[in-house]
């Protein structure tokens, strides 16, 4: 037995219309299409292969395949990009001649290209012309990703933490001085020194976009200073109640406080703290006390930052000192 005849017909037509697949050149013949139709021809509206099984009044078979395409296929390529790059948009891959293209898009954007570069978003339209004059026309939404990469600091003081913030993204890689690195939102650097001094810069990430932000951080050296207690003279038996509390080697400008406890519980800050004397007294005339007195001093300089040291006021007991001999002379007098 002889294999059935097949034919092989491709029908190209537009989008949004209809075409007629017709089977010619038979004379009482039955039909059998693939969509269930038994006529000679069908209208079609959707690409596809549509196939017919002909059979003569002789009884002799034949079958049509028609493969039927529609213009223009969707566009193809991303629809999103990010901000610092670009998108490609294809209409028809695959189609290498034949049709001719008109792209208009914003800002006067047009191309008569098959495949064109996107760098600004909005709503691109391609008309499809092909070599049978059929005309289509599709568009596509183009959308632009943006990162917004923000990145904030607060500088800290010698042996305190710096706090680092970030925001736009989803993700986030910290790169800073001294080896730091954190893939933390909001990281925190301990016991800051002179090494944490400096630039940090954080990669954002979102949507497949990355930016990135720098913020610069100073580590401020804290005050330094000498404590000097003198503790109450004696007069004899006598307490003098001159005793003092002073500091040296202390920066002009730095202000301070003292409370009478063991740890500062006092509420100053550099703003309302009290100005060091230039002879360094903060305490003078100290009563003679019954038992050890404890102060902490806080010294404070004009970045915020601060240093605390603890003295102590000792109890002084006076006393007439060592005995000493007193010569006696003894007249003897007459009677």
């Amino acid at each position: 037995m002889s294999p059935i005849p097949t034919t092989n017909k491709a029908i190209e037509f537009c989008e949004g219309s209809t075409t007629t697949l017709a089977v010619t050149g038979f004379t009482n013949a039955t039909y059998s299409w693939n969509t269930s139709a038994t006529t000679s021809s069908i209208s079609v509206s959707t690409a596809g292969a549509y196939t017919v099984n002909i059979t003569e009044a002789n009884g002799c078979k034949s079958v049509q395949v028609f493969n039927v395409t529609q213009n223009p296929k969707a566009v193809t390529g991303a629809t999103a990009f990010c901000s610092d790059a670009s998108t490609q948009l294809t209409i028809n891959s695959g189609v290498t001649s034949g049709q001719t293209y008109l792209w208009t898009g914003p800002n006067g954007f047009s191309s008569t290209s098959q495949t064109v570069s996107i760098t600004q978003e909005g709503t691109y339209t391609v008309k499809v012309i092909t070599d049978k004059n059929c005309e289509a026309t599709t568009t596509v939404a183009v959308t632009k990703n943006t990162v917004n990469a923000t990145a904030t600091s607060v500088s800290a003081c010698a042996g305190s933490s710096i706090t680092l913030g970030a925001s736009g993204g989803t993700s986030y890689s910290w790169e800073g001085p001294n080896g730091f690195t954190s893939t933390a939102q909001n990281p925190v650097v301990s016991g800051a020194s002179a090494l944490s001094q400096g630039i940090y810069m954080v990669t954002v990430s979102a949507n497949g976009c990355v930016a990135t932000a720098t913020t610069d951080v100073m580590v401020y050296a804290k005050p330094n200073f000498v404590p000097i207690v003198t503790n109450s003279e004696c007069n004899k038996t006598t307490t003098l109640n001159n005793g003092s509390i002073r500091i040296a080697g202390f920066n002009t400008g730095d202000k301070y406080d003292i409370v009478e406890a063991s740890t500062y519980t006092g509420t100053k800050n550099f703003a309302t703290a009290t100005v060091i004397p230039t002879n360094g007294i903060l305490m003078a005339n100290i009563p003679n006390p019954t038992a050890t007195k404890t102060y902490t001093i806080r010294v404070f300089n004009a970045n915020g930052c601060f240093t605390d040291q603890v003295v102590r006021i000792q109890p002084v007991a006076c006393d007439c000192g060592p005995q000493e001999c007193v010569p006696i002379t003894i007249q003897k007098s007459a009677r």
